[in-house]
């Protein structure tokens, strides 16, 4: 079962396996610190483990990827020296 001490409203456990939820446009990213129980031949075991939980929205990824794939290509279309083409 995992369970972490703390977590952003808008995200949680669900049946203690998988952490569900969606963030908000006002919603940051933040640390997310989870603790796995477990039974072993020792009896009840315990790993904790935190990590960092990047909130982004996909629509501004999205256009970001565009515009630097653009710019990608710009950069690469004067291969002949920077001296252009003029008629």
């Amino acid at each position: 079962m995992f369970n972490s001490p703390w977590l952003p409203p808008w995200l949680q456990w669900r049946d203690g396996k998988e952490l569900c939820g969606t963030p908000g446009p006002e919603d940051k990213s933040c640390e997310i610190s989870v603790i796995a129980k477990y039974h072993n031949d020792e009896g009840e075991q315990k790993l904790e483990m935190t990590f960092p939980l990047t909130v982004s929205d996909p629509s501004k990824e999205a256009s970001m990827d565009s515009a630097n794939e653009n710019d990608s290509e710009q950069e690469g279309e004067d291969d002949d020296g920077g001296q252009g083409e003029f008629d």
